[in-house]
């Protein structure tokens, strides 16, 4: 059995903030959308949209530099530990860099080179892109449309999505599923009791 969530439609992304704090006790500073252990791990802005960038190796930090075509020095960069250290300069070195890019294209490059990455859609956006679609993330019920939980269960049986009933619609039959007489359910529904319209 395996499950899988998707980091793309959940509705909160936690960083390792309490780790941190349990180790040093020590209130974290706001940070925003940057990683506080790992860089560059942030959103940055290109000549279309943001994009955000999670750089979790020296691997993936040299393939992104690559794809920038940054040739300045990586001395201060070696490690994921300098570059947190110097977080700043790395940011005013390669910030410019994306600067230049379309953030659907230079995140289609950077993914095909192993490092994920991004753009930050605007909701409309997102929730018509081509990965919600496949994924199937949008739901449609009648008229209304719903987005579903960001897991799935591979043994999970699957059920159709069926929209919420109309106050009152299903209460005579919860009664008789209750057991309760043709009488009994008659008084209780001509007093409004449980849903339906008053006589």
């Amino acid at each position: 059995m395996f499950s899988q969530k998707r980091m793309f439609n959940s509705v909160k992304f936690k960083t390792r903030c309490d780790k941190n704090y349990f180790f040093s006790k020590k209130n974290p500073k706001r940070l925003g959308n940057t990683h506080p252990n790992i860089a560059p791990y942030d959103l940055f802005q290109t000549k279309t949209l943001g994009i955000y960038i999670a750089c979790g190796n020296d691997r993936q930090f040299h393939m992104l530099c690559k794809v920038l075509g940054y040739q300045g020095s990586v001395k201060e960069f070696a490690t994921n530990e300098l570059r947190v250290r110097n977080r700043k300069l790395l940011e005013n070195r390669i910030g410019p860099l994306i600067l230049k890019k379309n953030a659907k294209i230079l995140a289609r490059k950077l993914l095909k080179s192993g490092v994920p990455a991004g753009p930050a859609l605007e909701l409309k956006d997102a929730l018509q892109s081509s990965q919600v679609k496949a994924l199937k993330i949008v739901q449609r019920v009648g008229q209304k449309s719903f987005v579903m939980p960001p897991y799935q269960f591979s043994r999970s049986k699957k059920f159709a999505p069926l929209a919420a009933p109309k106050l009152g619609a299903q209460t005579r039959k919860v009664l008789e599923e209750l057991g309760l007489t043709a009488e009994a359910m008659k008084n209780i529904l001509s007093q409004q009791k449980v849903g339906g319209k008053k006589k």
